[in-house]
């Protein structure tokens, strides 16, 4: 009977440690906290022009009424949603019928693939 090294292999490690992320000072937040409220305002300017011109709402008033905002951001979570899901939905079946090796329709699906790498 013949005996065999049954110990373990121990990969060799590095004594490295990591490094600790800095600590956020005051004034770092509050340039965060100044980029944060800047993106917004900037979202609700772009929101009122796009209203204007878009809708061609010329009042400010109707602009800025709460059914025309939560309609809005309503139609653009819903399309946004779908086309994430269609978008998905097409790349899956594009990659099985490459998959699949049938004549013609795999070279076409193979072809069609690149398109819906982001």
């Amino acid at each position: 009977m013949r005996a065999y090294n049954t110990a373990a292999i121990q990969p060799e490690t590095n004594n490295v440690r990591p490094v600790s992320p800095a600590p956020v000072n005051g004034n770092e937040q509050q340039v965060r906290d100044n980029f944060t409220l800047g993106l917004w305002g900037g979202l609700l300017v772009i929101y009122i022009i796009w209203d204007f011109v878009v809708l061609g709402n010329k009042n400010l008033e109707r602009s800025l009424s709460a059914t025309n905002i939560r309609t809005n951001l309503y139609n653009l979570v819903v399309i946004g949603i779908a086309s994430v899901i269609f978008i998905n939905i097409t790349k899956v079946i594009i990659v099985k019928l490459a998959a699949w090796n049938i004549p013609g329709v795999s070279w076409l699906a193979e072809e069609i693939t690149p398109l819906f790498e982001l």
